[in-house]
């Protein structure tokens, strides 16, 4: 038998469409540090997409082709990194006139959001970095069935937070978003390959290396604990 794992898919979305913005350019930093653990990046531009305020008039007659479309594009992601500047506390309109777009439209409702996993980040001038909307926008994924990872990260004073290099000049700042970025990769690369790890057990279960509860067995013949499985991953 052999298994070949496939990188997961992280899609990229920043609630800011500014020129120049602070949580776009922190994205484009945590885009290559999941680049560099074997994630596949996709980069959303929500502004792109062209998308009217939503309105279920608008959506009984005229459905949005830039709706559709984003829907389509989370709907290839196996989890999301999302940023947004904080408006009065929450996330900007724009990123959640995006959400509710793409729960709208064919398929099921929260089709493009189910059990898929997130990490939501801020950058801000101000001391907090945006850090009081990060819950309502984490409230909002988890809404839509999406798991939201307990590593929010919040820059503060973003406008000189940044090396030329993209990366944080703060040390701590920098380490927690590599952490962050790390566990968003391990959990998606989970969910990537939900099925492949599914034939992996039930194979281990026919040659006796996993037991029904999950348990390893030992095989009687001690010299065969050190073979190989007889797939490749």
């Amino acid at each position: 038998m052999r298994v070949n794992l496939r990188d997961p898919v992280v899609a990229l979305f920043s609630g800011s469409s500014r020129v120049g913005s602070l949580n776009t350019k922190l994205l484009d930093h945590a885009a290559t540090l999941l680049r560099a653990r074997g994630a596949t990046v996709l980069k959303l531009h929500l502004q792109d997409y062209r998308l009217p305020l939503f309105s279920q008039d608008l959506e009984a007659t005229a459905f949005p082709e830039g709706a559709k479309r984003l829907k389509a594009d989370l709907t290839k992601a196996d989890g999301f990194l999302c940023a947004s500047p904080e408006y009065n506390g929450f996330p900007s309109p724009a990123l959640v006139n995006a959400i509710t777009w793409a729960t709208r439209g064919e398929g099921g409702m929260y089709d493009a959001f189910q059990g898929k996993i997130a990490v939501v980040v801020s950058a801000s001038p101000g001391p907090m970095g945006g850090l009081r909307g990060l819950n309502p926008t984490r409230e909002l994924l988890q809404n839509c069935g999406v798991n939201c990872l307990a590593t929010p990260i919040a820059v503060g004073h973003a406008h000189t937070a940044f090396k030329e290099d993209g990366s944080l000049v703060d040390a701590k700042q920098e380490a927690r978003l590599a952490t962050a970025m790390g566990q968003l990769h391990h959990f998606t690369l989970n969910e990537a390959n939900r099925d492949a790890q599914c034939e992996i057990v039930e194979e281990a279960k026919r040659l006796g290396y996993v037991g029904q509860n999950g348990e390893v067995c030992v095989p009687q013949d001690t010299t065969a604990v050190y073979r190989p499985f007889p797939w490749a991953l």
